[in-house]
């Protein structure tokens, strides 16, 4: 298996500087494609996502193909089963065995009720699917319940393809919606591509209209990748230290922008400039509140493992759904993080408790990713601490393709 050995040197020196090269958001730039699909005429799209997800879903949208293999990306399955319904296209959307365990009865029953034909190939509630392009009956008017506590994508896939029905679409949904910033990023870049919609606390409504799309569309950089470099900067033990990370922007689309209120728990502080933000290092706040990944689950993975890596004890709540993405993150965490001494328990309902000792820094730490780009950028900031090895290295490339340049960066200052 192929692995990515990161070594660590004893002491530090000089400070840690350098100038970091993001992706750009792969949330926004999925979105983006089926707007565009949507709105029937091309968009000029300046720095779309190079990550392995959007060209899936770029390379389906153009595939003639009845059956199309949709391989890891969720993203796609989700927009791409609303979008195939009102586009009316018989396809069979299939991926990889752990694809097949993520669920989509949510979306297939919302759909079932607008009128389309969904069948599954294999176990119920779970892809393949065969979408037969057949709309079976009138759509009503009845608003759509959805449950949103497994994946705010189901709602953010009926969102964009409401302009398009008939009667419009009013979207409910129940329980607590997780990733809600995701639903709201999806609504202001529709609002971007001229559609008018209606929102109240559990409820949108969107009335049959055109998509007016912008002739050009600028795709920021991804915050959530942005948040293994405040990993680094806050692991570093230099208080000269500090990081710029280009085309990040305060006023951001991107709900894990959070993640710069959040790292000055760890001594991090943003410094927002024109097309940048310079990272540098301040006092660590003694306040450790218990934080809730509800609205911003692929954060997690970061700071559990740098609570872990700064022996900090702490509760956390929110992150059940984490079992349903690319991995089962909670379990994985747990054998990960138990490589440098920590532990995450759950103690009640909703609260994770995670505790961590000492660590033995001349350590060798083998991390395994279990297929989740997420958990390796996660672990790999501990190569300020320790000599760390990531195996099969190449799964970041779904979110992040030249995240090992970038850290080649930091190896020639360290």
């Amino acid at each position: 298996m192929d692995e990515k050995k990161i070594s660590k040197k004893k002491e530090y020196t000089s400070a840690l500087q350098a100038t970091i090269q993001l992706p750009a958001s792969k949330s926004e730039s999925n979105r983006l494609l089926i707007l565009q699909a949507l709105g029937g005429r091309k968009i000029n799209i300046h720095h779309l996502s190079e990550a392995r997800d959007t060209s899936i879903l770029a390379q389906a949208l153009q595939n003639p193909s009845t059956i199309i293999n949709l391989q890891d990306a969720g993203t796609a399955m989700r927009f791409l089963t609303a979008f195939f319904c009102v586009q009316q296209q018989k396809k069979i959307l299939l991926g990889t065995h752990r694809m097949h365990q993520r669920p989509i009865s949510a979306l297939i029953e919302a759909l079932r009720k607008l009128g389309y034909t969904i069948y599954y190939l294999y176990t119920q509630g779970y892809p393949p699917i065969y979408i037969s392009g057949i709309l079976k009956k009138k759509i009503e008017t009845t608003p759509i319940i959805i449950s949103g506590n497994q994946s705010s994508q189901y709602c953010s896939a009926l969102l964009m393809i409401a302009p398009l029905l008939s009667k419009g679409l009013t979207l409910q949904w129940t329980k607590n919606m997780v990733s809600y910033p995701y639903v709201i990023m999806t609504l202001e870049m529709m609002q971007k591509c001229g559609i008018i919609y209606q929102k109240k606390k559990h409820s949108i409504y969107i009335t049959q209209q055109r998509y007016q799309l912008p002739s050009a569309y600028t795709v920021e950089a991804d915050w959530t990748s942005a948040s293994y470099w405040y990993s680094f900067l806050a692991l570093h033990p230099h208080p000269n230290s500090q990081l710029r990370l280009l085309r990040l922007s305060k006023s951001s689309l991107q709900g894990d922008c959070i993640i710069a209120q959040w790292m000055l728990l760890f001594g991090v502080e943003t410094l927002f400039e024109k097309h940048s933000v310079v990272l540098r290092k301040i006092p660590r706040s003694k306040k450790i509140p218990t934080i809730n990944f509800q609205n911003y689950p692929d954060l997690a993975p970061t700071l559990l493992v740098l609570w872990a890596a700064k022996n900090i004890d702490v509760n956390i709540k929110g992150i059940a759904h984490l079992k349903l993405k690319e991995s089962n993150r909670i379990q994985v965490m747990q054998t990960e993080l138990a490589k440098i001494g920590a532990t995450l328990k759950n103690t009640s309902a909703d609260i994770w408790k995670l505790t961590s000792q000492p660590q033995n820094h001349k350590k060798k730490i083998v991390i395994y990713p279990h297929d989740d780009h997420r958990i390796a950028m996660a672990f790999t900031p501990l190569m300020i601490l320790h000599h760390v090895v990531i195996q099969n290295p190449s799964v970041v490339a779904k979110s992040y393709p030249h995240f090992w340049q970038e850290v080649k960066k930091i190896q020639k200052k360290i």
